[in-house]
């Protein structure tokens, strides 16, 4: 699995996890649910931000290195 397909995964997830959270939170709003919502889900935002600013980072360091350590035609 490329880097690349890795922070797609993540930020579908990521996406998927609050639109399920949305649909759940339209039904489900009482001081439980809030409580899971401030403990669980939005303290995901940060972390899975800052994962995939690094695999973004990460893979184009792998292109960069890839490139310059092609042997080239003499």
């Amino acid at each position: 699995m490329s880097l690349q397909s890795s922070h797609s995964r993540l930020d579908q997830s990521h996406k998927q996890l609050l639109r399920a959270w949305t649909e759940v939170s339209k039904e489900w709003s009482d001081e439980v649910a809030i409580n899971i919502f401030d403990r669980y889900i939005d303290p995901l935002r940060g972390p899975v931000n800052a994962a995939e600013e690094r695999l973004q980072i990460m893979d184009k360091m792998l292109r960069t290195i890839r490139r310059e350590c092609e042997i080239e035609d003499e």
